[in-house]
């Protein structure tokens, strides 16, 4: 099992590398909030476990109506 502090994803450059995204890009889903994330201070944080549930919904045909509503 994936302990809390493996888990989680901090800061959006970070999280863009984990999606394989540009910075740019992961800046404006995070901040429309595209993604389920959550700012903590002035920095992202992001589970890679609640990413990997988000997009395997998504390809399951299962789309949220928002990222937050998957929190």
């Amino acid at each position: 099992m994936t302990s809390v502090k493996e888990d989680l994803i901090w800061g959006a450059d970070a999280i863009a590398a984990e999606l394989g995204l540009d910075r740019r890009r992961a800046f404006y889903m995070l901040e429309k909030r595209m993604i389920p994330a959550q700012k903590v201070g002035r920095a992202w944080c992001a589970s890679r476990t609640g990413l990997k549930t988000f997009f395997s919904n998504i390809a399951a045909g299962k789309l949220p109506e928002s990222a937050s509503e998957e929190r």
